[in-house]
């Protein structure tokens, strides 16, 4: 009991000091862009009508890798943290260009590919496999491919996702937190309980540091994360599912549940508009979050939707399919069915 309060505590204090380090960080890159004129223009697709300091990913990305990295060479895990960091930075760096320049969408996917490769190369190891609770992909290829496309897919529909206050923060937010309620079972039950340790800290550097950002990012934003903020975001939750599939056996469907609403909906909207033969490719205001926004639903109301839903609906799905892996179809389908139905019924992905 004692050393379950100590780690409570500890765990409770890392979180206020690297969620008050990147608001810091935050708030002194806001009045950076403002001196700068880094900002975002509001158009008709804009769904912000203010002109917004952009880029603040700088901010809380700087604050998540100083302390992981020092978490990581304090639990001797140097190696692996280094590299993920690295490549983490060069999407970053595609990210920032992209924000300040811009650079053409086939540039920008063939680096994801190669950030995602390389993401993925960094946490498998033989013999490659992936468990999915309702089937494991043994083929090699198929497990790399699959995974590849899927970290491409979260390092894009990020960007898509973030489209008003607060929503991109309060996803990783509430998915990162979610992962804890794996820790004592899974993450920690193995031969080497500082490789779980690592994961969990991992996972609550990434929730604090975006917390952070919330406070200047809660509506009405002061500062938004911009493409350096958004695809790093996507890339390190597609690296906390590959990491905490293969490290540690969670089943790797338990990650696409706690992921659904992005996935869902970003994912959904898509094959929409593929289907009716719009550019899919071109910016628009047709997700379900941006539908609901348009509808009169407060901000506010949209981040606490999302929330909930991902902490009392699919956390207990998520927790359920670990337990009963053969269910796992079932779970997908009760996670992803509401998402669905929504997009539908506010015609997610159609012309307005």
């Amino acid at each position: 009991m004692t050393d379950f309060l100590t780690v409570s505590l500890f765990v409770i204090f890392l979180f206020i000091i690297i969620s008050l380090s990147s608001f810091g960080a935050v708030w002194f890159y806001t009045r950076w862009a403002h001196k700068k004129s880094i900002l975002d223009i509001p158009n008709q697709r804009s769904s912000h009508t203010q002109v917004t300091p952009r880029g603040g990913g700088f901010g809380f990305l700087a604050i998540f890798f100083i302390f992981f990295l020092a978490m990581a060479y304090a639990l001797s895990f140097v190696a692996t943290a280094v590299a993920l960091v690295g490549v983490a930075l060069v999407l970053a760096m595609v990210g920032a260009i992209d924000d300040l320049k811009g650079l053409p969408a086939k540039v920008r996917i063939v680096f994801h590919f190669i950030v995602a490769g390389l993401g993925v190369y960094i946490f498998m190891s033989e013999p490659y496999y992936l468990n999915m609770g309702i089937l494991t992909l043994k083929a090699p290829f198929l497990v790399f491919t699959f995974l590849i496309l899927f970290s491409v897919w979260m390092i894009n529909l990020y960007n898509f996702m973030d489209g008003i206050d607060g929503i991109a923060a309060g996803q990783v937010i509430s998915v990162s937190l979610a992962t804890l309620f794996f820790a004592n079972k899974y993450l920690l039950d193995v031969d080497d309980s500082t490789r779980g340790l690592v994961f969990i800290f991992y996972s609550i550097a990434l929730a604090a540091a975006c917390f952070g950002f919330l406070i200047m990012n809660w509506p009405p934003a002061k500062v938004f994360m911009g493409d350096v903020g958004s695809s790093v975001l996507g890339f390190l939750l597609a690296a906390q599912a590959i990491w905490g599939s293969q490290e540690y056996g969670v089943n790797f469907s338990v990650f696409l549940v706690l992921n659904t609403y992005f996935i869902g909906d970003a994912t959904y909207t898509l094959l929409i508009r593929a289907f009716r033969r719009i550019k899919v490719w071109e910016a628009h205001k047709s997700h379900l979050y941006q539908r609901l926004d348009q509808k009169g639903i407060s901000r506010k109301k949209v981040f606490l939707l999302l929330v909930s839903y991902n902490l009392f609906y699919l956390l207990p799905l998520a927790m359920w399919i670990q337990e009963k892996p053969n269910f796992s179809w079932i779970g997908l389908l009760l996670a992803y069915m509401p998402v669905f139905i929504l997009a539908f019924k506010y015609k997610a992905g159609q012309k307005s």
